[in-house]
């Protein structure tokens, strides 16, 4: 009877609750972005789940020009291809890296907008919805560069050991798990970067190294000029004892 009582005036005000339930809430909160920015990821990880067959069937048409390949030529047929050499799998291959970079993008793209947009922008300002939505850009191409990683082992997941030349070595090496190409690629991309740093830099490079080339220039340049000057002399002398 109470709790009939209680439901029955919550409809008489227009505001219907439920016992133990939480309040809606407040737009423009941390927890209106917490709420939405579970939505959005539930959404979007549902579309990538759908749409990552496709994906793999395109990376792989376009790996294939690597070999002149002719192995994907069509939609039904590359579906056909797929899961003869694959199974279900093979529609999936790289899923789970880009499922973690799309969902790590999401959060921090919108919790970063929330805190700029909190903290760092006042209401009072003139053009506030413009600045928001520029934060809004900018901190999705941060979390896109910080997520990148997760988006290079996908597409290289995806076109793994598939039969192509491109996904084959000496062009790519053969990875059993999505770990350990990403293990492989934590070992060997800093590796390559010192060596093009190292190979890329010239002689005497750095502070010490060019203070040390203008030294070298500079005395080489007075050297010369000492023996220009020492061979002009030595001529106009022979020149005087001929005449003499």
């Amino acid at each position: 009877m109470l709790i009939f009582t209680f439901l029955q005036k919550c409809q008489e005000q227009g505001t219907p609750q439920v016992l133990g339930g939480s309040q809606k809430a407040v737009e423009g909160s941390l927890q209106h972005v917490v709420n939405e920015t579970t939505k959005e990821m539930i959404a979007r990880s549902c579309a990538t789940i759908v749409t990552h067959p496709f994906h793999v069937i395109t990376l792989r048409c376009m790996v294939q020009f690597i070999g002149r390949e002719t192995k994907y030529s069509g939609v039904f047929d590359s579906i056909v291809t797929v899961y003869r050499e694959g199974g279900i799998l093979g529609f999936f291959a790289g899923l789970i890296p880009r499922l973690l970079g799309d969902v790590l993008s999401l959060w921090i793209c919108n919790l970063l907008a929330h805190l700029i947009n909190t903290y760092a922008i006042d209401d009072s300002m003139s053009h506030t919805g413009e600045i928001k939505n520029c934060s809004q850009a900018v901190t999705g191409f941060f979390a896109s560069m910080l997520t990148y990683p997760f988006v290079l082992v996908s597409n290289l997941m995806a076109v793994n050991n598939c039969g192509l030349v491109g996904g084959l070595p000496p062009y790519a090496s053969v990875y059993p798990t999505w770990v350990d190409c990403w293990r492989h690629l934590s070992r060997e991309i800093p590796k390559k970067m010192c060596l093009t740093l190292s190979l890329g830099a010239p002689e005497g490079h750095g502070v010490s190294g060019e203070n040390t080339r203008h030294k070298s220039s500079r005395g080489t340049y007075h050297q010369r000029h000492y023996k220009q000057n020492f061979n002009c002399a030595n001529a106009s002398s022979s020149t005087e004892d001929s005449t003499y």
